[in-house]
């Protein structure tokens, strides 16, 4: 277990949200208090009644006020229940404690030195050096990660609170990042279509029989869905472009007409991708990699794969993804891994 594989809620002046644990905890470190202090890691506290099932709870109720209520101090108590101008209200350490309260433990809204000085609560025995936790796989759900603040007159100079939201408890992975191979490219778009019998000869060398791919290159050569990297090979194993995804992607939906002219500045009419792109932009299926670019010769990586094939599709989000260790539920592509997994396109790398 690594930090990186941690995802983390709170909120300082913004609204609850979610990091990943170690990108939070460098960034704050890196940040120092009008005193030279910085402003990292330095104690975790635990809940001393917290229970497994509440552990739980915690994560599940926590969710609620994920993105919803508003930063105050002064109307802090109003985490789980409307102000009187309809909407909730919390700061870091009220956000925590008012949902250990509302899973049925007797704690207060206490702020940060109170959750630190709280005989409720006891140190976690996690070692901490440069603002960071050396040995995270004895972290809980619920704890309470205290971070120095800008006020002296506190213990440990504390001022801020995170909590930990979610620990993987299986080490499958998904591998969001590693390049999508053509191989895997059309078999994400064989099993979308419900892996259907296919027949007839194989006409690539590089494509066996005992190969996971081998139905879904057959069948998506007889599809015109994809054709081969030559006129003998497939390259299963090849990395696969974005312009040749979005491409096999269009395909696959029938290609569909399109109107409009030119969308990216990267993408011209002469391309053989450009009414791909064109219609997975004029359906919100890409937004490209940036306002006007869609980097079209750039590896196209597993994680923009099944996004762009949970958007086609219009997928409700799941919660399969929490079985991976490396997708955060904070990450743009938490939703598109869970759905793709519960219809069978994945099953992780």
């Amino acid at each position: 277990m690594t930090e990186k594989e941690i995802t983390i809620c709170g909120h300082g002046s913004g609204r609850p949200s979610l990091k990943i644990m170690s990108e939070y905890l460098s960034k704050r470190y890196s940040q120092k208090a009008s005193n030279g202090v910085r402003r990292g890691l330095v104690a975790v506290k635990r809940l001393k009644a917290l229970t497994p099932g509440g552990q739980v709870q915690f994560r599940d109720t926590y969710k609620t006020i994920l993105g919803r209520n508003i930063y105050s101090q002064s109307k802090r108590q109003y985490v789980y229940t409307k102000a009187a101008d309809g909407n909730y209200y919390s700061d870091c350490s009220s956000s925590g404690c008012a949902t250990f309260k509302k899973i049925g433990y007797s704690v207060p809204l206490l702020n940060t030195a109170g959750i630190y000085q709280s005989a409720l609560f006891e140190s976690a025995p996690a070692k901490i050096k440069n603002g960071h936790v050396t040995n995270p796989d004895v972290l809980q759900v619920g704890d309470c990660l205290l971070f120095a603040g800008n006020d002296p007159s506190r213990p440990l100079q504390i001022g801020h609170v995170e909590y930990i939201y979610l620990i993987p408890t299986s080490k499958r992975y998904f591998k969001p990042h590693e390049p999508l191979k053509r191989g895997q490219a059309v078999t994400f778009l064989y099993r979308l279509a419900g892996s259907p019998p296919v027949s007839g000869e194989m006409p690539f060398r590089d494509v066996k029989s005992n190969k996971y791919y081998y139905n879904a290159v057959l069948w998506a050569v007889q599809k015109y869905i994809s054709a081969g990297y030559t006129r003998t090979a497939f390259a299963p194993g090849r990395d696969c472009s974005r312009a040749e995804f979005i491409t096999m992607l269009y395909r696959f939906a029938g290609s569909p007409h399109t109107s409009g002219g030119r969308i990216f500045t990267d993408v011209n009419a002469h391309d053989y991708y450009f009414e791909a792109v064109k219609w997975a932009a004029e359906k919100g299926i890409t937004t490209g990699t940036t306002k006007n670019t869609f980097a079209p010769s750039d590896i196209c990586t597993r994680a923009q794969a099944v996004t762009l094939l949970y958007r086609y599709a219009g997928g409700a989000a799941e919660s399969a993804a929490d079985l991976f260790v490396d997708v955060p539920p904070c990450s743009y592509y938490y939703n598109a891994v869970a759905w793709a997994c519960d219809k069978g396109v994945t099953a992780g790398a």
